[in-house]
């Protein structure tokens, strides 16, 4: 099973089948995928194949997570369905404390290749994704469901580390701390190629409550 199959599993379980929630601004979902992002698609009669489809093309593909260890392409994933491409490769960014452009490059990936402690890495993803979950529009009315949610996403990444370690002989090593203060640099100043950016006209699903209980 590829990296992407096991993590698009998670994300369509939590997405859940067709939504109309008064609060989302997305408006009429399915899969999570929303109308107010792909108004040309039928979301009444969406299947889970095209759903995989779009997150591949859209999120997956635009968030590098080919790129990326195993476990912090689940965080990447969850976020960018639900928080935005650009947003969630920004958070990353921040904690990895190179410039949070929205790019990711040379310089991020050369960042996350040297973080030392993938554990360390993945809770401090996280806790970052709280914080932009925190500054986010309905945040007091689906708070609750997006920390779930986000805890859910935490254990999935945990557990795909363990799972990492177990076939590799043994657990990520070294401190993230030990690179952050070295890692500042901006991908844009790079004299390399950016691997890409993040547009943001790339279609980003609205953070709506979908399987995520409010109050």
């Amino acid at each position: 099973m590829s990296a992407f199959e096991s993590i698009i599993d998670f994300i369509l379980a939590i997405e859940g089948g067709h939504h109309t929630d008064p609060h989302d601004p997305g408006g009429e979902t399915n899969f999570g995928i929303s109308r107010r992002a792909y108004p040309d698609e039928d979301i009444a009669s969406m299947t889970a194949a095209r759903a995989r489809e779009i997150y591949h093309r859209d999120y997956w593909v635009k968030s590098f997570c080919d790129a990326l260890p195993v476990p912090i392409a689940a965080l990447m994933m969850g976020g960018a369905v639900n928080q935005g491409v650009n947003g969630c490769i920004r958070c990353l960014q921040r904690v990895l404390k190179v410039t949070d452009d929205g790019i990711i490059g040379p310089q991020t990936m050369d960042a996350i290749e040297h973080a030392g402690s993938l554990e360390r890495l993945i809770d401090n993803f996280s806790a970052e994704r709280c914080v932009l979950y925190s500054d986010t529009r309905n945040f007091i009315h689906y708070r609750r469901g997006w920390f779930r949610r986000l805890m859910r996403c935490h254990a999935l990444a945990v557990r795909l580390l363990a799972e990492t370690d177990r076939y590799s002989g043994g657990p990520q090593g070294g401190d993230l701390e030990e690179t952050e203060n070295g890692a500042n640099s901006t991908d844009r100043d790079h004299p390399d190629r950016p691997l890409s950016a993040a547009p943001d006209t790339v279609p980003v699903r609205d953070m709506g409550g979908l399987l995520c209980d409010v109050e």
